[in-house]
């Protein structure tokens, strides 16, 4: 291996270590608002009632229109678009 990929080597093994250390929690604090917002974007009939909870917020914001539009966009799981989402906002 040349020395060159070493350092991304062992940034993505630190990365998996803290994955496996801290867990992933993709619906911890203001997640819990926005994930059911971006659901009801995806599959409408998954909420038929108490989204008044969640809507009034999300809806203040194109946060949940943008993801919802990337998962539909790339064909991807919901909640490995979400993992993605997350891992890129994070750094």
């Amino acid at each position: 291996m040349s020395s060159r990929c070493r350092p991304y080597l062992f940034l993505l093994l630190l990365t998996v270590a803290a994955l496996f250390v801290h867990g992933y929690h993709p619906a911890a604090e203001d997640a819990e608002i926005y994930i059911p917002g971006i659901k009801k974007l995806l599959y409408p009939a998954l909420y038929p009632f108490g989204t008044e909870f969640f809507l009034n917020h999300a809806r203040l914001t194109l946060f949940d229109e943008l993801i919802a539009a990337s998962v539909r966009l790339s064909h991807l799981s919901f909640d490995l678009t979400i993992f993605l989402w997350c891992w890129w906002l994070r750094y």
